[in-house]
């Protein structure tokens, strides 16, 4: 398992290259082709193949808030920070914020002309990912995968939108994991039920559930290139994809 995480970590990594070309090629050296791209003020996603699967990537980008155009820059800091409760369903409740906009951008993906299904990845407010159930049908998801994400949905929406099979990795005191932070005790924001986060440290992991994190403290610990793919570099010397 880590070899590909540390492989979708680095895709999360290199969609936050402002210049289009420079990024293709970031994908291409990591052995994708970049189908389609969808861009505007408040979101950023790639569709990429690669010979050495049968499934397409879906990846979001995180906060462009020193990569992206001013606009973008201020138009993904507020998704970050709007947290305002907006029912989707009865009962079902996400911060509005990461949530605007996420029916273009699964609409602009279960358009693109394949019957694969998808690989959904992201980093930070990229963790978007984890709302793909609520958009795409089942038979196009093949695994949803997040890093870093902060707690963006209610535990209804987890009861029904996540599955065992999905990963949302957190590494060690990752401040921004934390998001919304744990003062902020009128809003129903949390992590997925149960033992449901893969958490990393430079040499050891394990399957943790919230309340067993001791909670985010540092945000370097935030960053995917310099904290995320260290660890998983080496995790998957250790273990390669034989962890379960």
């Amino acid at each position: 398992m880590f070899t590909k995480l540390l492989q979708s970590a680095k895709r999360c990594n290199a969609i936050y290259i402002e210049d289009d070309v420079k990024m293709r090629s970031a994908f291409k050296d990591l052995g994708h082709d970049i189908k389609s791209q969808y861009v505007n003020n408040d979101h950023k996603a790639v569709i990429s193949v690669t010979d050495e699967s049968d499934k397409l990537f879906l990846t979001f980008s995180g906060t462009r808030f020193t990569t992206g155009t001013t606009a973008q820059q201020f138009g993904d800091l507020f998704d970050d920070i709007n947290i305002e409760p907006l029912e989707i369903e009865p009962g079902v409740v996400v911060p509005r914020g990461p949530w605007d906009g996420c029916e273009e951008v699964f609409q602009w993906a279960e358009n693109y002309p394949s019957t694969l299904p998808f690989i959904i990845e992201g980093h930070s407010l990229g963790s978007r990912s984890r709302y793909a159930r609520y958009f795409l049908p089942e038979a196009r998801i093949a695994q949803i995968i997040a890093f870093a994400a902060p707690k963006f949905a209610s535990a209804a929406f987890w009861a029904k939108y996540w599955k065992p099979g999905d990963i949302s990795c957190l590494y060690h005191r990752d401040l921004w994991a934390s998001w919304p932070w744990d003062f902020i005790r009128i809003l129903p924001w949390c992590q997925p039920p149960g033992q449901s986060l893969l958490y990393i440290e430079d040499k050891n992991f394990a399957r943790i559930s919230e309340k067993e994190w001791l909670g985010g403290l540092n945000p370097g610990d935030h960053s995917i290139n310099n904290a995320y793919i260290p660890a998983l570099e080496n995790l998957s010397k250790v273990y390669g994809n034989g962890d379960k």
